[in-house]
């Protein structure tokens, strides 16, 4: 699994640095919901669903150097990076290395969106690079069978381990 990095300004993904000036990261999380409404009662109910996965936002500038690479060949770079695949042909997943994110508990993300904006004013281009948060679905269904008890995620009764549970057609003189 490739690693995705940033600190200090610099953007790594995978061994590949990143040709650009990292200026902000921002990272959103929404609450998910249903909301239903009834007849008989006033207003809605919202039924919680959860956490969507999480975004994850760098901005980044890239400018043309006196010397060396414009920064229409640093978005080049880029974009490939943006469009590569494994040997599989899925994109990358990357597992992150930033206390940032990490504080958030998002591990793992793959590469979402890229998105370029140049002005007539300056030899700079400012991308934004859109991560999502990444997490297996099998991982989600353990998750959510571990909060509700395993045997009631596919539609079982609960019972533990010691007694069975009580079969309710059967009657105790």
């Amino acid at each position: 699994m490739s690693l995705l990095s940033f600190e200090d300004g610099v953007v790594r993904l995978g061994s590949t640095e990143l040709p650009g000036i990292m200026t902000r990261i921002t990272i959103s999380g929404r609450f998910r919901s249903d909301d239903k409404v009834h007849d008989q009662l006033s207003g809605t109910v919202r039924i919680p669903l959860g956490w969507d996965d999480a975004d994850i936002r760098l901005q980044m500038d890239l400018t043309t150097e006196n010397e060396g690479k414009t920064c229409y060949e640093k978005l080049e770079v880029i974009d490939r990076l943006f469009k590569s695949t494994d040997k599989d042909g899925n994109p990358f997943i990357y597992q992150i290395v930033n206390r940032h994110v990490l504080a958030r508990g998002i591990h793992k993300v793959s590469f979402d969106r890229l998105r370029s904006v140049e002005n007539d004013q300056s030899d700079t281009i400012s991308i934004v690079l859109d991560f999502r948060e990444f997490i297996p679905a099998i991982v989600q269904i353990e998750e959510n069978a571990a909060r509700r008890g395993a045997d009631s995620s596919i539609g079982l009764p609960a019972t533990s381990a010691t007694e069975p549970a009580a079969d309710p057609a059967i009657f105790n003189d």
